[in-house]
């Protein structure tokens, strides 16, 4: 945190299971606290710099590999899943592993021509079984598409 400097963008970390972005106004001398400024523009004085981490660009934002976010934090990865997942976008990787997060809805990723297209064997090789590396991200994904081929 050190490196952040004044306007930052941060993470504050309300409570347990809270946390809201917020801006760095001033660290404190010592480095120990900061100022900062909430979205609602309500200042906060001397919060520990314990409860704050770095955010990403917006640029960043729903960024389909994770490991290319520039800080990998608790709270930013929770953004950029909710965010990819307000988007209907439910397949999110961090580096090798395939992170899947429940539509609780229909969302149209198994369309009849994609469906087709892996039936016909256009995406054949592209995503393998590999067992002996134990990447079952990468295996529940390829058994994904070709059951919902083999539906079609």
């Amino acid at each position: 945190m050190a490196a952040l400097g004044r306007s930052a963008k941060v993470w504050y970390r309300k409570d347990d299971s809270t946390w809201l972005q917020a801006e760095l106004r001033e660290p404190s001398s010592d480095g120990a606290t900061a100022a900062i400024v909430l979205p609602s523009g309500k200042v906060l004085d001397g919060v520990p710099m314990a409860q704050l981490a770095p955010a990403n660009p917006e640029l960043q934002a729903s960024i389909t590999d994770m490991t290319q976010l520039s800080y990998l934090n608790e709270p930013s990865i929770i953004s950029n899943l909710e965010t990819r997942y307000g988007s209907d976008c439910i397949y999110t990787n961090a580096g090798p592993v395939l992170i899947a997060v429940n539509p609780c809805k229909t969302v149209p990723l198994y369309t009849t021509d994609i469906a087709r297209s892996y039936k016909g064997g256009w995406h054949e090789g592209r995503f393998t079984l590999n067992l002996s590396s134990g990447n079952a991200g990468t295996n529940t994904f390829w058994l994904l598409c070709t059951c919902h081929a083999a539906a079609w």
